[in-house]
């Protein structure tokens, strides 16, 4: 329904503020990703709500403190995962164009 209201596929989108009792991620992710500008769980209370409310009106977006701890908490840990070190052989080579011939550097 979120996508519906708010996707870009939507004709007149509106801001939706998703209020809920389920604190689960990919709820979370979902209705963000749907055009939902809040995510709000129903024991926020009512001043949370009004804030979300406030935030929508001003093109903002609102999501529960309770998890939004827990949404970075889990970036944090996506992040600190260790990178990809570069293939020496590799590493120095230029971006092709499409017809396979190196760009020149620029110095």
């Amino acid at each position: 329904m979120t996508r519906l209201l708010a996707g870009p596929t939507a004709e007149h989108p509106v801001r939706v503020i998703v209020v809920t009792t389920f604190d689960l991620d990919d709820y979370v992710h979902a209705a963000l990703r749907n055009g939902a500008c809040g995510f709000l769980l129903k024991r926020s209370g009512p001043i949370l709500l009004i804030e979300g409310v406030r935030a929508a009106m001003a093109g903002d977006t609102l999501i529960s403190p309770q998890l939004t701890v827990r949404l970075l908490r889990g970036l944090s840990a996506q992040q600190s995962r260790p990178q990809p070190v570069p293939d020496p052989q590799t590493a120095d080579r230029r971006p092709q164009t499409a017809d396979r011939r190196p760009q020149p550097r620029i110095p």
